[in-house]
This record gives C-alpha cells, structure tokens and sequence, in this order.
C-alpha cells in the first residue's frame, strides 16, 4: 500500500460510538459518526446533521485511532494531534 499518498481511512470503534474517518495527505475529515447505544444499527449518521455531537468524544475518539496508528500519522508527518484538531472538518 502506498501509505503517502493515497487517501486512508480509518474506523474506531467503542461499546459507545463508532468514528469514521479519512487520512487525505495531513487531513483528517470525518465521515461518518454514531451512538451506538441510541443507534445499534447504525442508521442515523450524527455526522450528517451536525447535531448532538459531543467534540469530547470526538477527541477522545480520535486520540486512541492516532495511538493505535501513530506510525501511518508520522509517515504523513503528524507527530501530535493536538495540532490537527483545527484541521478537522467538523
């Protein structure tokens, strides 16, 4: 796989939610976000609506995805996701 520049993406999953995401050169753009409990189903994209979407758990979400992935985030040149965060299309 050419881990630099192909698009990635990314799912992380808890008992809670589930994040949905994609890795296009040094951004991280969110596709697709559920509540797991609300939703088991996964029928009602939060994302799409923008509503009851907690940043908190979108953080916390993407902070164990770049744990997990951090060698495939530093080949992109990502060494702290902190200073993502704002790169983050919300």
């Amino acid at each position: 796989a050419d881990l630099n520049r192909k698009n990635l993406f990314f799912t992380i999953t808890t008992l809670d939610h589930k994040l949905m995401v994609m890795l296009e050169d040094k951004t991280i753009t969110i596709n697709k976000f559920y509540n797991l409990k609300n939703d088991p189903y996964e029928l009602n994209n939060l994302f799409e609506n923008k509503k009851n979407i907690s940043n908190k758990i979108l953080k916390k979400l993407l902070k164990k995805l770049y744990s997990e992935r951090k060698n495939i985030f530093k080949i992109r040149g990502i060494k702290n996701l902190d200073t993502y965060f704002k790169q983050i299309k919300i």
